[in-house]
């Protein structure tokens, strides 16, 4: 059975441990924010270029998801055209899938992810760390 002043010294430690974990929320939450950041300006500088400058170009489609806890998503956003044998379909192909899983693609974003992982960790670890 507790005593009153054991339950007031386990009430000051939740609350404690609870101020701390929010801080650390926040300190990952931050860290993943800039991660996210870095890893899109390096897939920026790595996307490759049409050499038509009038173009809509892979590297200015790249954005990030933040509005999610825990998570952030990097993606792009340019298509190209469908064939017109799915032509009943709307929309267009993913540029980036084709580049990297494309029989005739040119793979870039999971190699500049590779690079970058450890540096996104130990960014992340810095935010956590203080």
């Amino acid at each position: 059975m507790l005593s009153t002043s054991s339950i007031s010294l386990e009430m000051q430690l939740k609350n404690i441990l609870n101020e701390y974990q929010d801080e650390v929320r926040k300190h990952i939450e931050e860290g993943l924010t800039e991660a996210s950041q870095l890893l899109t300006n390096r897939l920026i500088s790595a996307s490759p270029r049409s050499s038509r400058p009038d173009f809509e170009h892979l590297q200015d489609h790249w954005s990030q998801k933040l509005q999610y806890k825990g998570v952030r998503y990097v993606g792009n956003t340019k298509t190209v055209a469908r064939p017109k044998i799915f032509s009943s379909h709307k929309g267009g192909i993913p540029l980036s899938s084709l580049l990297e899983f494309g029989s005739k693609g040119h793979p870039f974003i999971q190699s500049t992810f590779n690079a970058t992982q450890n540096e996104i960790t130990a960014l992340i670890t810095r935010k956590i760390g203080g």
